[in-house]
Order: C-alpha cells, then structure tokens, then sequence
C-alpha cells in the first residue's frame, strides 16, 4: 500500500505545481544519484496527490507512469513493487473523468505486460479477466462521444440570453437582472437568466467531454488494439471468447473487426503446416 504522507488533503490554493512536479519526479527517476528510497517517497506522495486531485494531478502521473515504466525496464525490474502498488491504486480508481480513464488504459497496458514478461502461458491464464477490465473502460470514454452531436455546428449553438417576450420591455441589453426596478418582473428575468447559464454550463460541460473522450479514444486506440491482438494470438486461441467481450462492451464494429481480423489472421497463421527452408 502507498502511504498517506499529507495528513489532510491539500487545498487547490497550496497543491504543488503540475510542472514541477514533472519535472522533480522525472529528473529522480533517471538520476544515477537519486537514493531508492527518495524516488519511492516521491512517488508515493505524488500517488496521494493524485487521490485526493484526480483532475489537477492526471496529466502529471500519466508522464511519470510512462517514465517509471521505461527506467524500470531499462533497470530490470527494479521498481516493480513500486509499480504494482501504484498501478493498483490507480486502477481501484472509481472515476468518470475520460483523462483518469485514459491513464487507466494506459497503466493496464503497461502493468499486465509487467505482470506477466510476455511469457505466453501467462498472458493465456487470466487474460479473459483482464480484456474485460480494458474493453470496459473504453466502453465507459466511447459512451462520451455522441456522433449525432457536433458543438461547432450552428444548429447546436447556445444562442446569448435574451428575455422572453412577456419581459422585453422591461429589459434593457447589457443590464444584470438585479439592475430592473420591478421587483416581479426581476425576478422572472433574473430566474430565466439563471436557467440560460445553467444551459451553458451543461453545454460546456458535454463539449469538453467529448473533446476528452475523442481525445483518449486518438491516443490509447493503438495500444488497447495491440494488447487484445497480443492477449488473443497466442495458444491456446480463444477468438471466440474475445469476439463476445467486444460485443458485450458494443466496442465500435470496425475498430472490433481489425482486432479480430488480426486475431484470426495469427490463428490461421498457427495452423498452418510449417515448411522447412531447402537447403542451396
């Protein structure tokens, strides 16, 4: 378990800097003078930052989570059980932030391939549990991405506040609600105004979570492709079992159909008789 260095959560007001934090953690985990025991309190405590900030805090330990895994392959395995506490505490994470998904994506990539060193009969033995973990999360960030709904088409603009007709006259453009003297047609104004930004910041909010959805969906697409390829082309084949995952979690048809197109193409592959080479 990663230890609790704050007693009580920061307040956004004293969080450290995103870019120092960068830069301090990176800079540790590839210094050759760096101590074993101060890179792990550093993580450690960026770790807790990140639980009590998700938001503030994401981008930070998706770089980190992506040097410490490069140090430690280039070390042997020298942070695994620092990674293992990490990953799992990233990955018990209940969040509905596609960027904290992401960064899930990206540890279960990471940290399975860890876990198992690629040894075939490893990644065969529970790789069912672990597709579905991924498959999940991709459900979840694909689910933010309404292909209906584009936020710079005219037709979905939020068009500025303007009364109803009822109130017009006793509205002057550019006045706040509180500047009308009638104190019931105040009211009415004042309430239809708050009702309007509510409106905007709902639109808002569904335009920057598309943008993160989509902006997950471009950069992990790769990665979770490869891993399910990688999981479900080794022996012993299991393509029907990853067919029913990818539509159970409705992952779109044509990025599931390159998967198992791939799959497929690795099981025919094995079946193949095997020719050996003539000599010259």
């Amino acid at each position: 378990m990663l230890c609790c260095f704050f007693a009580n959560p920061l307040s956004r007001a004293e969080l450290p800097s995103s870019d120092a934090q960068i830069r301090k953690v990176i800079s540790l985990l590839m210094s050759t003078e760096a101590s074993d025991v101060v890179v792990k309190q550093e993580i450690e405590n960026l770790g807790q930052l990140y639980d009590d900030h998700p938001n503030e805090y994401v981008y930070v330990m998706n770089r980190t989570v992506n040097v410490l895994f490069q140090e430690n392959r280039k070390n042997g395995g020298k942070w695994n059980e620092l990674i293992d506490a990490l990953s799992k505490k990233i990955l018990a994470k209940d969040t509905t932030s596609y960027q904290s998904q992401g960064l899930q994506i990206e540890v279960i990539v990471y940290y399975m391939t860890l876990n198992t060193g690629d040894t075939p009969a490893l990644m065969s033995s529970n790789r069912k549990e672990r597709a579905a973990e991924l498959v999940t999360i991709w459900q979840c960030v694909s689910e933010g991405i309404d292909p209906d709904w584009d936020p710079y088409d005219p037709k979905n603009a939020l068009p500025p506040y303007f009364p109803s007709p009822t109130l017009v006259e006793a509205w002057d453009s550019g006045q706040s609600p509180d500047s009308i003297k009638d104190p019931e047609v105040r009211e009415k104004v004042r309430a239809e105004y708050e009702e309007h930004r509510k409106k905007q910041v709902a639109f808002s909010k569904k335009r920057m979570d598309q943008k993160e959805a989509k902006d997950v969906i471009r950069r992990y697409g790769d990665k979770v492709k490869e891993y399910l390829v990688n999981s479900y082309s080794i022996q012993p084949f299991a393509t029907a079992e990853l067919e029913a995952l990818l539509k159970e979690h409705q992952v779109d048809e044509a990025f599931a159909k390159e998967i198992l197109d791939a799959v497929k193409n690795a099981e025919k592959n094995a079946d193949a008789p095997k020719t050996e080479a003539k000599p010259e």
